[in-house]
């Protein structure tokens, strides 16, 4: 019998037969994918290619350039790329820092640069340089920054009828001494400055030790750039120590009269300072951290111009230096500034990491001056409180704090006591409320401190200025970290020498200075009154050298007091 195909076979004749459907899919599909043509795998994305650090900035170029082109070299500070971790340990910091000074200072060519200083722990050189050795520094990998060794030069303080002794009792300081039996004792604070007059009866038990850094020389009797003598040529620095810590002998009791006192001195005799030698006073404080046990740090010294927000890019070194000491705990302190100005303040209280203080007067004193205007701010306030910011204060947004500062009676190089008024006086009350803050909780550190004294203060502003900033209340930052309140066993207050009557008017001034960094070189305006009266400026004249800052006299209700200007021109 035949074959006869069926309808099935004869529709697959011809073609590979397949037992399934399934499976003849599954063949064809593997067959197509063996003849199909290879597609290229997609690649992996390059590997970004590692930031490449921007080249070294020359801070103030005109500055820097002009003084080469003038005088041949100009003073510098050379920070360097950072070798080590911040806050490694000094065995690793030390050697590293020093090869990198070693590299840089190496690719100088021979007499394009004079070391002025070599700091220890914070990565950076100053010096002089010519052209050829800028353009070095500006190319070299290692170098961060260049900025012009600024200038520093006095602000002075003026006289007034009120007294240190009213300023305790207004932001608390009575109460902490009675209630809480707080008075700085254990705390040290280093008061960087003109030096300290550490044989004047308020002062003598307080100093721990002492320091002085002055490129130009001045230190000790060898007149050397660094030593280990601060002794005050001044008196500012005497003064501002005597706020925080005066027992009370000739000037009233100070803020926190058991805190001890670590002196830097980097003013020279002609009471001029370069921002170097304030660096070096900074990295001398960390490099003996372990000994000194440092906790507060105050500089009553600012610059002539007020910079308006934040000035680290502007004062780079100083900046890191700052930053260094905060982040090892220590809180620090600085003037606003005796300006006057409304949107700026003076360095370095502009450093982002530096508790920035204002001066408020300490009562209702009515016009003020008296007569005429605060020197260098050309300003008066036409009332006065215990609430209004003074109008000579440089403030902006990043002012931190308002503490008093017109009118002080503190200790005067020498012996006895001046009266005072200026941004000087408020940081160092400031710096020493902060010592009482540490005394009660010992590992309070610059950032607890800062957000201590802020959010309990009271706010202020300056007549006409809708800005409001916090008037520190000494008393109401202690009763915030919930102590417990104790009789004091440290000098009460009833210890500060009873009032003298005002003495009469006189015409001849007394040195006196409050020092200030200037940015270029010419003195910073003070808030001293500037005289209206003529005979007034002549009798100035006659009585004292221009180079001297003179005091005026303690007015009195019924007396027209005489202003002068203070600050020195060189």
């Amino acid at each position: 019998m035949s074959y006869v195909p069926s309808t099935h076979d004869r529709r697959s004749a011809g073609r590979p037969a397949c037992f399934a459907t399934v499976l003849c899919a599954i063949a064809l599909g593997a067959l197509a994918l063996v003849l199909a043509p290879a597609q290229p795998r997609a690649s992996a994305a390059p590997p970004a290619p590692a930031p490449v650090p921007a080249g070294p900035r020359l801070i103030d170029a005109a500055a820097v350039r002009g003084t080469i082109a003038a005088e041949g070299r100009a003073p510098v500070i050379v920070l360097l790329r950072d070798p080590a971790p911040r806050l490694a340990a000094d065995a690793v910091r030390l050697p590293a820092v020093a090869a990198a000074q070693s590299a840089v200072l190496a690719a100088l060519p021979a007499g394009a640069w004079r070391t002025t200083r070599r700091y220890e722990l914070l990565a950076a050189l100053a010096g002089d340089v010519d052209g050829r050795g800028l353009a070095v520094l500006l190319g070299h990998p290692g170098v961060q920054s260049v900025e012009p060794d600024r200038e520093n030069v006095p602000m002075g303080p003026v006289l007034s009828p009120s007294m240190l002794r009213e300023q305790r009792p207004l932001i608390g300081v009575d109460r902490v001494f009675e209630e809480f039996g707080l008075s700085g004792e254990g705390v040290r604070v280093a008061v960087i400055d003109t030096g300290i007059d550490a044989d004047h009866p308020d002062l003598e038990d307080d100093l721990i030790d002492q320091r002085c850094f002055s490129a130009r020389g001045g230190c000790g009797s060898n007149n050397a750039t660094e030593g280990p003598d601060a002794d005050d040529e001044d008196g500012h620095g005497t003064s501002v120590a005597g706020i925080i810590t005066s027992k009370g002998v000739n000037a009233p009791l100070g803020i926190a009269p058991d805190a001890e006192i670590v002196a830097i001195r980097v003013f020279d005799d002609r009471t001029s300072a370069r921002s170097s030698d304030i660096v070096a006073g900074f990295d001398w404080l960390e490099r003996n951290r372990q000994r000194l046990k440092v906790k507060v740090v105050n500089m009553s010294l600012g610059s002539r111009d007020p910079f308006v927000g934040n000035c680290d890019n502007d004062d780079a070194a100083r900046a890191e230096a700052v930053k260094r000491l905060v982040q090892r705990g220590v809180a620090v302190f600085a003037a606003s500034g005796n300006q006057g100005s409304d949107n700026g303040m003076a360095a370095p209280a502009c450093i982002r990491d530096v508790i920035a203080v204002a001066a408020s007067y300490d009562g209702t004193l009515g016009r003020m001056p008296p007569n005429g205007e605060f020197g260098g701010s050309g300003c008066f306030d036409p009332t006065s409180s215990a609430m209004t910011i003074t109008c000579f204060s440089s403030i902006n947004r990043s002012l931190d704090l308002v503490a008093p500062g017109a009118w002080t009676t503190v200790p005067q190089m020498g012996g006895g006591a001046r009266q005072t008024a200026g941004t000087s006086n408020a940081s160092p009350v400031a710096a020493a409320v902060a010592a009482l803050l540490i005394q009660a909780e010992d590992g309070m550190r610059h950032a607890e401190v800062r957000r201590t004294l802020t959010s309990t203060g009271t706010n202020v502003r300056k007549l006409e200025n809708t800005q409001d900033f916090p008037l520190i209340d000494a008393y109401a930052a202690v009763a915030s970290l919930g102590l417990p309140t104790a009789t004091p066993d440290g000098p009460p207050p009833t210890t500060t020498p009873a009032p003298t009557d005002t003495p009469a008017p006189s015409a001849t001034p007394t040195a006196s200075a409050t020092p200030t960094i200037a940015p270029t070189g010419a003195p910073l305006p003070s808030a001293t009154a500037v005289p209206t009266d003529a005979a007034a400026t002549a009798t100035a004249s006659a009585t004292s050298p221009p180079q001297d800052t003179p005091e005026p006299t303690q007015p009195s209700p019924d007396s027209a007091p005489i202003y002068l200007p203070i600050a020195r021109t060189e």
